[in-house]
């Protein structure tokens, strides 16, 4: 299944990969498993995106270990704390590593 992403604001900015996340969490994977002969679970699901996408991954697949158990991320766009206040490359690399240790 392939969002758009069709998003009001900046796709790069925190308020739009909340977006993302929601339409992700609350829309499109209720309707896979509805409509779909799917496995439901972490286990049994993967997140995947190409460049802007690619951001979307990182961001909603980090915060949703319970929901993805394998991230696939090609040439992602990197958030830039200037552009977007949020976390660097480095620190957000950082993020993600630690909450992979904890699983």
């Amino acid at each position: 299944m392939i969002s758009d992403a069709n998003l009001a604001g900046s796709a790069f900015g925190e308020a739009g990969l909340k977006v993302f996340e929601r339409e992700l969490k609350e829309a499109i994977i209720p309707f896979v498993e509805k409509s779909y002969r799917v496995k439901a679970g972490a286990g049994n699901r993967a997140l995947a995106g190409l460049s802007m996408s690619g951001i979307h991954t990182l961001y909603t697949g980090s915060k949703n270990t319970d929901l993805f158990s394998y991230l696939g991320v090609f040439s992602s766009g990197w958030s830039v704390p200037a552009q977007t206040g949020g976390p660097g490359d480095f620190d957000y690399f950082h993020i993600t590593n630690t909450i992979a240790d904890k699983k």
